[in-house]
Formats: structure tokens, C-alpha cells, sequence
């Protein structure tokens, strides 16, 4: 293996860590903003009347 090839390795595997640890914060952060929303009480309740209203 060359010296060229190790560099690439480490690139692409530093790349694939940065864009990770993006990902897992983006994740954490939408994931909060679910769990501090109000519960929908009532949200599936009368399915058949609300599939009909949609349609219309």
C-alpha cells in the first residue's frame, strides 16, 4: 500500500466520522423538538368521518 492510498483512507474515514457525528446531532435535535410537543389526545378517534372529510 502506498503512501497515497493511506492518506485517501484516512480522508475518506475522517469525512465519514465528521458527517456522522452531523447526523447523530441533527437526529438528537429533531428528535427533541418531537418529544416536546403536546399529545394529540382524540387524534384517531373517528376515523371513518375524517377519511371522508379529507376526500372532499
Amino acid at each position: 500500500m502506498e503512501t497515497l492510498d493511506v492518506v485517501r483512507i484516512v480522508l475518506g474515514t475522517a469525512i465519514i466520522v465528521v458527517a456522522a457525528v452531523f447526523a447523530a446531532r441533527r437526529i438528537l435535535f429533531l428528535q427533541g423538538m418531537i418529544r416536546s410537543g403536546q399529545p394529540a389526545v382524540g387524534r384517531t378517534s373517528h376515523v371513518g368521518k375524517r377519511a371522508e372529510l379529507e376526500g372532499t
